[in-house]
């Protein structure tokens, strides 16, 4: 398998997994006031079916590329939250936050530049 094939196995899920938890983030924020709300708003639900859908993509890709290699591409969640908390819910993010997701991604090119990438 390519790496490009992996990559893509590998992020998909995790963007679906980031965009249902702002999509969760803005309906607690803006509209969701009760329980009973929570489970009947359609956002709430599309939020929860991309969080599923990005879990099920994730199982998949388990199956298809070594965990140790897959693993710590998880830690592209805090990369995808950063930006999208920053830009998309304009929260304040300081320097440090942004000098340890430097620090992940670079650690993703290292781990995404090691040979153990082949499918059982």
């Amino acid at each position: 398998m390519k790496l490009v094939e992996t990559l893509r196995l590998i992020i998909l899920p995790i963007l679906f997994t980031a965009i249902g938890e702002f999509l969760l983030k803005l309906m607690m924020n803006r509209s969701v006031e009760t329980m009973v709300q929570l489970w009947v708003h359609p956002g709430v639900f599309l939020a929860f079916s991309l969080i599923i859908l990005g879990g099920v993509m994730w199982l998949y890709a388990m199956s298809k590329v070594h965990l140790s290699f897959m693993y710590p591409f998880m830690s592209l969640n805090y990369v995808v939250i950063l930006f999208g908390s920053e830009f998309g819910l304009h929260e304040s993010v300081s320097w440090y936050r942004y000098s340890a997701v430097g620090l992940i991604v670079l650690g993703l090119l290292l781990v995404s530049r090691s040979p153990n990438i082949k499918v059982d």
